[in-house]
Order: C-alpha cells, then structure tokens, then sequence
C-alpha cells in the first residue's frame, strides 16, 4: 500500500524543487519591475502554476530526488522520505479539511447577514449585471468574495464621501476584473499540500501583495486623498482567507503608498518585455519532460541487451566452407 504511493512522493518531492527555483527567479523579476504590479501578479501567478504542473509530473527535469523512489518493493517503503512525505500530507490534508470549513461557514454567515447596499453606494457602483453589493455588520473593513458571482460586501456603519465610495468600489472591482478571487481559491487549495514549502508563502506573500498595488492603481484622483482613504481603512484585515479588500494591515500599507507615489517610467516598458522573455523561456522549461533515473536506465539496459541477442545466441552456427 505504501509502495504505491512513492510516485506521488516523489512528484511532490519534485514540485518542490522546481516551484523553489521558479519562485527565486520571479523574486528577481518581480524587484525589476515593482512600478507594474499587475506584471508581478502575473509571475507570481506562473510561480504557483508552476506548482500545479510539477504535481502533475511536467517539470524541469532536475533529474532523480535522492532517496524519493530510486527504489522499488520492501525499499521503497522503508525509505524515511517516504514516511516524512505520508505524514506531511496527511497533517496537511486534516489542516486544510479544517481551514475549508471554517473558510465556508464564515462566507455563509456573511450572506446570511447581509442586507442590500444603501442607495448612495447603488449610484456609486459602475454599472455591472455580474457583481453584487451588500452591506454586512460582520466585516470591519469592504471586501470582495465569490467567484462565479461575485459580491462586494460592505460594513453597515461605513461612511464615506460619494468621492471616497467610487475609490472603494474601483478598488474591489479591479480585484473581480483581475481574476483575483479565482487565483485565492487556488492559493487556498495548494496551501493544504504545500504548507511546508518555503516557497510557496513566498508567492503567496507577494502575489498577495502585487494583487493589491494593482487594483490601488485602477483607482483614480488624486494620491493624498486615496493614501488618507487607505490609512482609515488599515485598520484590520478580511475575515476570510478566500476574500480580497481594499484594507490588507499595516505590513503591506507602506509599500503600497510608495508604489502609487512612484510614476510610471518609459524605462517600465523594457523590463516588462525582458520578464517577457524570461517567461516564454520558463515556459518552455517548464513543458521539458522528465529524465527517467539514471538508475533505471542502467538495470532496464542488461535485460534490453539480452532480450536482444538471445536469439542470436540459439541460432545454430553457420560454417563458411
């Protein structure tokens, strides 16, 4: 039972290595281009796909993980790795079951208590037939969720100016238009198998992170005003780990008002194409196909070699009269 489910530990074994080297690349990336923050949810984006892929057994081929399944029989199912392996994903499998309950009683509760936005927020609400707006007493800051139909909720004693309603609801709407709420659910998903990978809170910090400068810079007007609106609003963070808000905390406020301070550069535009480049290029890696071990080569090769010259050696001998 156990010997069966080595190649799933070694394909997770693999992913974590592929996903490290594709997460230290998009870093680097992701520094150059700090002025184009949807550039940057984009790479982080490819950063965690990058995951997906290397658990569906298409990576680069770093070749064989020491210890993961170089192995077959008795073994393969005594090897430490593979006990390390069961274990994770099992502790990570019972976190995740938890997180997704807690996740889904806390969107329901939010409908469940929600109530139709006001008619001042209506006339601030762009026109849109897919989105839904509603006021809830459960939430301290606005926040956007769901995914085949979205909603943006808002607290029920929130006051602003029709000014500050239009900034707020660019905001969240940037974040529906983005395909933000989509990308949280696969972030949740991949976090009960990948809770252990450094790499992978990397890119969820910074994907995090990049997916608020990007909707920061959808909102128009002036930077004072929308720096006063996120410095009222900083105060706490969404309840649910799936939602996106215009207020993400303290540790992210700083950089984002220094990105929105910072104009645009035509030089932008050259390091949005060199990160292009390097895109197509780790796509192209990343599609490469697997080494086999070279440890299977070399025992499938004696057999191959027999299987070969056995008829030759039973044929009877030719005499040259």
């Amino acid at each position: 039972m156990i010997a069966s489910l080595t190649p799933l530990a070694d394909a997770l074994l693999r992913a974590s290595l592929d996903g490290l080297l594709f997460c230290g690349i998009a870093f680097g990336l992701s520094r150059l281009l700090q002025r184009l923050p949807l550039a940057c949810v984009w790479l982080w984006r490819l950063a965690l796909l990058k995951f997906v892929l290397g658990l569906l057994g298409v990576g680069v081929a770093l070749g064989p993980v020491p210890g993961a399944s170089g192995t077959s029989g008795a073994s393969a199912s005594s090897s430490p790795w593979l006990y390390c392996i069961l274990g994770g994903l099992a502790v990570g499998a019972l976190l995740g079951a938890e997180r997704l309950v807690r996740e889904l009683r806390f969107l329901y509760k939010l409908h469940k208590d929600s109530q139709p936005a006001p008619e001042e927020w209506e006339r601030a609400m762009p026109v849109s037939r897919f989105v839904r707006l509603r006021t809830s007493a459960t939430i301290p800051s606005p926040l956007a969720t769901g995914v085949f139909w979205p909603t943006i909720y808002l607290p029920t004693d929130l006051e602003l100016s029709a000014a500050d309603r239009e900034r707020v609801l660019a905001h969240e709407l940037a974040h529906i238009r983005h395909g933000d709420l989509w990308f949280g659910w696969l972030v949740f998903l991949l976090e009960t198998v990948l809770f252990f990978h450094p790499g992978f809170w990397l890119a969820r910090r910074e994907l995090r992170l990049a997916q608020e400068m990007a909707a920061d810079r959808a909102v128009s007007g002036a930077y004072s005003e929308y720096a006063r609106l996120l410095l009222s609003l900083s105060c706490a963070k969404p309840g649910a780990t799936t939602a996106l808000g215009i207020s993400e905390g303290f540790q992210t406020l700083q950089k984002r008002l220094e990105t929105l301070s910072t104009p645009r550069r035509p030089a932008d535009a050259l390091w949005l194409t060199i990160a292009a480049i390097f895109a197509l290029g780790l796509g192209t890696l990343t599609m490469a196909p697997r080494r086999a071990p070279a440890a299977s080569v070399r025992t499938r090769t004696p057999a191959a070699a027999a299987a070969v010259f056995a008829p030759a050696a039973m044929a009877e001998p030719v005499v040259i009269r």
